[in-house]
């Protein structure tokens, strides 16, 4: 029993001196970095470590082919989104992931979202925690990067592209935000929370959007029609004028409804709106203050001759 005791004891005080030996006390030689971007409204980050080629062929040798690689060094890489994400034609739920790559000699290599975050390295990778498997093709980066980094490339306002580089290779894919989804949600929310005088302005804000980017006409002519009906109740002799002057904001709505009709090809309402923008008195309106920027005599002579 005594024996017994010894041996639990010792066994015991390895356990807890092999842990105490693993605490992270210097500075690692492959740094912990970091990259985010705001994508729409999506949140995403990526947390890595960043190793160095080192004079070391990286590519089938210390990066084996055919195996799962942490895709950095040290703990795996985590890529995390605040919102849904669709990232070559699949669903990312929101979330934070492990992201993993198999890499593959002269064929496409296999991207891994993996459910299990927080784990080292990729020695207790867990194929039936995969939450997203795709193959994409790499490339050859545009020139010699001695550290393994990653960044984002914007590519509009809820596309983007997220590019890992490491010596002479580029992997990267597009992300995808469900940007009009997140824009009717945010819309609402600021309706509920906002005063009643102000929510015609919080929809003509929401639907001018849409159609500067001509996206969703069904979502941005609803909206446009509450803030016209909402605009027409409007006290303008208690009007707050820190909302700018009540004349400058419901120009800027008749020519917002102007350019969504010109979107549908509809010019005889677009210039319907625009006659009502025009007709509006006063030393501040919008078509004084945004006639050039916005070329509002341009568009009105473009659609007279459609």
């Amino acid at each position: 029993m005594k024996k017994v005791f010894v041996t639990l004891v010792c066994s015991f005080c390895f356990v807890l001196t092999h842990a105490q030996y693993k605490v992270q006390i210097l500075p690692r030689l492959s740094p912990d970095k970091m990259v985010y971007q705001k994508i729409g409204y999506t949140e995403a980050k990526v947390n890595y470590g960043s190793p160095r080629v080192k004079g070391r062929k990286i590519w089938g040798e210390l990066v084996p082919y055919n195996e799962i690689w942490r895709s950095g060094a040290n703990e795996a890489t985590t890529i995390s989104f605040s919102d849904d994400v669709e990232i070559e034609n699949n669903i990312l739920p929101a979330g934070d992931y492990s992201f993993f790559l198999i890499p593959r000699q002269n064929e496409k290599w296999t991207v891994v979202f993996n459910k299990m975050h927080e784990q080292w390295g990729a020695y207790s990778y867990d194929p039936e925690e995969d939450q997203l498997r795709f193959e994409i093709l790499p490339r050859t980066s545009s020139g010699f990067h001695e550290e393994l980094s990653y960044s984002f490339e914007q590519i509009n306002f809820h596309y983007a592209r997220l590019v890992l580089n490491w010596e002479s290779l580029e992997i990267s894919f597009e992300i995808e935000t469900e940007f009009e989804n997140n824009l009717v949600q945010r819309t609402n929310s600021e309706i509920s929370e906002s005063p009643e005088n102000i929510h015609w302005v919080i929809y003509l804000q929401a639907a001018e959007f849409l159609v500067s980017q001509n996206r969703s006409p069904e979502q941005y002519f609803e909206w446009l029609k509450k803030s016209e009906e909402l605009s027409e109740t409007v006290d303008a002799s208690s009007w707050n004028h820190q909302y700018y002057p009540i004349e400058f904001i419901t120009g800027h709505l008749y020519w917002t409804i102007a350019n969504a009709y010109a979107n549908q090809k509809d010019y005889t309402k677009s210039l319907e709106y625009a006659d009502k923008l025009l007709s509006i008195k006063g030393d501040v309106t919008f078509y004084s203050w945004e006639n050039e920027a916005e070329g509002i005599d341009e568009k009105i002579a473009l659609w007279k001759s459609k």
